[in-house]
Parts: C-alpha cells; structure tokens; sequence
C-alpha cells in the first residue's frame, strides 16, 4: 500500500514538473495518504470566498497514525484542510479511527466543515495559524484531551456546532467533547466576551457561533496558555466576590435594567434570560430556601 502511494506522488511530481508549473485543479498525493487539490476554495467555501489558489488538503481518510501536512507542495501553499478531509463518509457519525496525531503547518489558515468529524483516537492537536474553523469541524472526536488555538480572539472565526456531540437521533445536542481548549495568553477573557456566552436559543443550532465555547468555559476547560484550571462560575456570585449576598440582587437588578452588561452568573434557573424570576431565584439562595 505505501509502494503505491509512493509511486503515484513520484506521478504527481513527474506530471507537475511537465507543466513547469502548478496548474489549477492539479492534484498531488503524497506517501501518508494524503490527497490535495490545487484550487481556490470557492466550491468548498462555507463562510468566505477567495481568488487566492492553494493546495487543499481534500482526503485524508486513508492515512494511519501521525500525520505531518506539508507546508507547501512545488513552492505553493497548503492553505486548507477540506471539508470531510478525514472524515469517514460510511457512516453517520463518521468514526475514523486512524488517525491519532497530526502536525498542522504555518500556512493552513482554514479547516473547512466536518474535517476531523468522528475521528476518536486524535488525541491532541495545535491549531497554529489557524483562523477559521468551519460548521461540525470536530463533532465526535471523543479522544482529544487538548486543543491550543493560537491566533487572538478578534482574528479567530468558529462556525457552529464545531465542538459537538451527535444524538442518537443524528442531530447535534448542546454536549460538547471531552477536550480542554487552550488560548493564547491574554486572550482568556477575549474569547470569553466573543465565544463562550449562554444560549440565546439552545434549540437553533445557528445561534450556537457566539457559544462556540460556551460549554468548555462553564466545565473550566477553557484555559490560557499556561495557566491551571479555570474555575467555572458559581450561579448567582454576580459579582464574583465569592459569597452570594444582597449586592448580586443588586447586580441581578442592575442587569434586568440593562444598566450594567448581563451575565451568565446571573441566570440562576439557566433559562438563558436574565429577569425577575432569577432575582426570585437569587433571593431564595441566600434565604436558603429550596
């Protein structure tokens, strides 16, 4: 199985090479398993167009273990892991167990939807320059422990349900994997304000890009660089000095009245509105009644 994928990269060169240069929808595969398409991404797209032609990495269900993606291929980029690049299309939830590591470049920039869907035995993977990451990228990876996200907040664009678990019924639940995110240092709080706030409406998964994370910041999985754990917020401690008392109603009021900004420490009944009902809740709290 390697002498083939050896023999048709040694194809691929020997094809390029011909040309003299690398044409649009050329097509290289190397000894891992990998197939690329030189292309600009306009047929993949999901969340932005570009004229800019790049190698994309368009299949990958055949490689086996750990996985280095090339930087470049005869002086050209590797821009992009494609849509469903290892994703195993047999089934539903598209479990790929082969892959247990891979290296991504400096000059992938996007992964596309689906990419890494069902693959269970990925352990660990840094982002690096990676600054989209579309629709179900990472939906059913139940094994990765660790994932470190490179880029700031303001430059980093997430689709939805991109960390999800399937259902039984082959939706996506508001379950997220088991991983711990990493961000870079500083950026804790700027992912926090952009990605990690409460459902506006937990049944439309298209309102889920703002709570990207939202699921890893509540279980303290979502960390700086670094750092140890990050405690997740105690319902009710608005002000977050540790002891629920007569200044989180306050705060609660504050923001019902939308003088001060909402947060998700102030949506005791976890209904995703903060309202009086929640001031109700906070009062019981103290009162210690059940």
């Amino acid at each position: 199985m390697k002498k083939n994928y050896f023999l048709t990269a040694v194809a691929a060169v020997l094809t390029m090479s011909a040309y003299g240069q690398v044409n649009p929808r050329d097509i290289y595969r190397d000894g891992q398993g990998l197939e690329f398409t030189f292309d600009i991404d306009n047929w993949y797209v999901s969340y932005e167009d570009s004229d800019e032609y790049s190698w994309i990495l368009t299949a990958g269900q055949e490689a086996v273990g750990n996985v280095v993606i090339p930087n470049e291929i005869h002086g050209e980029k590797v821009r992009i892991i494609g849509a469903g690049a290892f994703r195993n299309w047999d089934e539903m939830a598209g479990v790929n167990p082969n892959l247990t590591s891979i290296t991504i470049p400096d000059n992938v920039e996007i992964i596309q939807m689906a990419a890494f869907l069902g693959c269970a035995n990925l352990k660990k993977i840094d982002l690096n320059k990676v600054r989209r990451i579309d629709y179900a990228t990472f939906v059913n990876c139940t094994g990765l422990e660790e994932i470190h996200i490179r880029v700031p907040a303001a430059t980093m664009k997430f689709g939805w349900t991109v960390f999800n678990m399937m259902t039984e019924e082959g939706g996506f639940g508001t379950d997220v994997i088991p991983a711990t995110i990493y961000v870079p240092k500083g950026e804790l709080q700027n992912y926090i304000g952009k990605y990690a706030n409460p459902y506006s409406d937990p049944e439309d998964p298209m309102t889920w890009e703002d709570n990207v994370l939202y699921e890893f910041y509540k279980a303290g999985r979502l960390k700086e660089e670094g750092d140890g754990p990050v405690e997740p917020q105690t319902r009710g401690d608005v002000n977050g000095d540790d002891v629920i008392d007569v200044e989180d109603v306050n705060g609660v009021i504050n923001m019902i009245l939308n003088i001060s900004n909402k947060a998700d420490t102030a949506d005791l009944n976890g209904d995703g509105v903060v309202d009086v009902e929640d001031v109700n809740a906070i009062i019981n709290v103290i009162l210690k009644v059940k």
